[in-house]
């Protein structure tokens, strides 16, 4: 498996037109608890998301995990 791709996230999100507390809603409304923070360190690839943290990410933005990894 590849590495999370930063800057796929940051363009989907931005082509999607959400916010990041648009996507930490979406996300805690299927039960995933971050921060948006979190978002940005994602973002920005300071930091990238757990395992548990990609299908549901992939949910929000209706992609699948192999357009997150490279």
């Amino acid at each position: 498996m590849g590495a999370f791709n930063f800057k796929v996230m940051a363009r989907l999100r931005e082509k999607m037109n959400l916010s990041r507390r648009d996507v930490v809603m979406s996300l805690h409304d299927i039960g995933v608890e971050v921060t948006e923070n979190t978002i940005l360190n994602w973002e920005e690839g300071q930091t990238t998301p757990d395992a548990d943290k990609l299908m549901p990410l992939c949910k929000v933005f209706g992609v699948s995990v192999d357009e997150l990894i490279s």
